[in-house]
């Protein structure tokens, strides 16, 4: 996979499958992430039963295929924006494979790890700008690092690769 491929990915298998000096710690985070997001879409079959009998059996006479081919896409179109979702978060947690970062231990000062292990600990991502803030402070320099915790309602997770690299985390 080209890092143009990486970048723009909307389907996380690929992008897994391209990956080969990935640690497990980052796999199971990453597993985790994708949990979390879709927990709650997993109703129990009487439930599941129930709203496919509410919505398509109550259908006009004549208009059960209609209905159920309007539902299949929505899901369809749900699924393609979940996979988009994860693509982003495994983005997240494991950077950008055609440029593994290394910190610059100028950059770790007490202010810069302190604040990142809170983000950390207390998955305070909206705290994510004000550490660009403070790394900037620092001395960083990196784009790539300052532009992923810039970004403005930006994916992040438990792993992400920013933290990890500030934290000695792998």
């Amino acid at each position: 996979m080209t890092e143009q491929e990486w970048l723009e990915a909307t389907d996380p298998e690929p992008m897994l499958a391209c990956l080969r000096a990935t640690s497990d710690r980052k796999l199971r985070l990453f597993a985790v992430a994708c949990l979390r997001r879709v927990s709650g879409l997993f109703p129990n079959a009487a439930l599941r039963e129930a709203i496919d009998r509410k919505v398509v059996n109550r259908a006009p006479a004549g208009e059960e295929d209609r209905v159920a081919r309007a539902l299949w896409q929505r899901a369809q179109a749900a699924f393609a924006a979940e996979r988009c979702a994860q693509a982003a978060l495994l983005r997240d947690i494991i950077g950008n494979p055609c440029r593994p970062q290394v910190a610059d231990r100028a950059w770790l000062t007490p202010e810069v790890v302190y604040l990142a292990g809170r983000v950390y600990e207390e998955k305070a991502f909206e705290w994510m700008p004000e550490l660009a803030e403070t790394l900037a402070e620092a001395g960083c320099h990196d784009e790539d690092v300052l532009r992923h915790c810039r970004e403005q309602g930006g994916v992040h997770a438990r792993g992400c690769w920013v933290l990890d690299l500030l934290l000695d985390k792998s």
